[in-house]
């Protein structure tokens, strides 16, 4: 029996949440419920005819999860927090469903199921090019008004170009996932080669073209994320240099047009909108200030945010907890902030950010447990890491996490590197050996 989570019905609940992560909740909570429902299911092999194997690591990641987020409730819940119903939904809840779903991706399920995550967001990057497209009479308007309201659109052409879409959020994961496996080799567990190449670069275009620096930023930055994933994550006695090392006529070819190609490039409003993108990054960082009000804005925020964990330095302020200085980000959500971890360390104080590292470092095991598992393992992996640290990496300054429909980008990630550290690569998966030219003679 095929497994639910895979399912006609599964995969369409999950490319649904990549389309539309956030908003029209009487649709999303749903979805999220029905997607929890079909994984439990298999997980506790009421589909498969078979039960599913945990490994401890993940188990225990999961419980001291789950203990940070009980112990910044209970604070939450002592101290009459204002937002401790909402934030509890959000963490907990999210942190409930994820798991499961997490935990009952097998082996055999990864290549559908990325399939299913990139072909979705290949749909929504191509829609934004065509919304995009519309407005500054580049292309025809051939876009459903229904669906453009369904996704809550709307365009300010003003500065450049920058749109309202309910799906855009979904790139951070998707574009960068879509990239990695573009520019990784051939491998059983990855889609299909032309699949990611065209949403690879339609999600590029669309980060553009939508004015969202973070997507922008992560996207770029792809191929870095993924040198460092792999470093991270590749069993060092594979750590080898080549002795023989050959340098592809490409790039003999390459090399005289680069630095012409590159003087050009620069002066266009991609190269701009790029350099602005990392001029953010840099401002948070406190590397360089350029003065802008978004910069003088986050580290305002910053400061009152570590000054308001210096109040509950050990436990936190607790889930909904609002500043004392009645500072606030969101008229509507006085606890919600942009800047997530300095938020995260307000909220659980020190003893819940050890809790969640140490999750962080199980998992982190898990997935070089995986890695060193099989070496065909690796590129999947790899993949999939770099499109959750993209997601990392842009939740510093957008509250990416605080929408439950985003956590797929961790769990995809966790869910991957714990089915191929407990199935040890199924043999029927693994990539099958190019006969050799002596041997199709013979």
């Amino acid at each position: 029996m095929r497994a639910l989570q895979v399912s006609v019905l599964g995969l369409a609940c999950l490319m649904y949440v990549v389309f539309r992560p956030v908003s029209a909740g009487n649709i999303l909570y749903p979805v999220l419920a029905i997607i929890a429902t079909l994984s439990l299911a298999d997980l506790l092999g009421l589909s498969t005819l078979r039960s599913r194997r945990l490994d401890p690591k993940y188990v225990l990641a999961v419980l001291l999860l789950g203990a940070a987020i009980l112990i910044a409730s209970l604070v939450g819940a002592v101290r009459d927090t204002p937002g401790l119903l909402q934030q509890f939904l959000v963490w907990f809840g999210g942190t409930l469903i994820w798991s499961i779903w997490a935990a009952a991706i097998r082996a055999e399920h990864i290549r559908r199921l990325l399939t299913a995550v990139t072909a979705s967001a290949g749909v929504l990057a191509g829609l934004i090019v065509l919304y995009v497209g519309a407005n500054l009479g580049w292309l025809p308007s051939i876009i459903p008004p229904a669906l453009l309201e369904e996704q809550g659109a709307g365009f300010d052409g003003s500065d450049g170009s920058a749109i309202r879409l309910y799906g855009l959020s979904s790139l951070v994961i998707a574009g960068p996932l879509a990239v990695a496996g573009a520019l990784s080799p051939r491998n059983a567990y990855l889609p299909k080669r032309w699949l990611l190449i065209v949403v690879a670069v339609l999600a590029t275009l669309a980060s553009f073209v939508a004015g969202r620096r973070a997507i922008t930023l992560v996207i770029v930055l792809t191929p870095l994320l993924m040198l460092l994933v792999r470093l991270v994550l590749q069993p060092r006695r594979e750590r080898t240099r080549p002795t023989n090392v050959r340098i592809p006529i490409w790039v003999v070819v390459f090399l005289p047009v680069a630095i012409p190609l590159l003087a050009w490039f620069v002066t266009t409003p991609l190269a701009k909108q790029i350099g602005e993108a990392f001029v953010s990054v840099l401002d948070l960082l406190g590397i360089l200030q350029s003065g802008t009000d978004s910069a003088d804005l986050r580290t305002e925020q910053a400061g009152e945010l570590l000054s308001g964990w210096s109040q509950h330095p050990f436990f936190g302020a607790g889930l909904g907890g609002v500043l004392e200085s009645g500072y606030t980000r969101s008229d509507e959500r006085h606890w919600a902030f942009e800047l997530q971890y300095h938020q995260f360390l307000f909220n659980y104080g020190a003893v819940g950010v050890v809790l969640l590292s140490l999750a962080a470092v199980l998992i982190l095991a898990l997935a070089r447990q995986a890695a060193a598992a099989n070496a065909s393992n690796l590129p999947v992996l790899i993949v999939v890491g770099t499109a959750a640290l993209a997601l990392l990496i842009a939740n510093a300054t957008n509250p990416y996490l605080q929408a439950t429909g985003h956590h797929w980008g961790i769990a995809l990630a966790v869910g991957v590197a714990h089915a191929l550290a407990v199935d040890r690569a199924e043999p029927a998966l693994a990539p099958a050996p190019r006969p050799h030219l002596a041997e199709l003679r013979t």
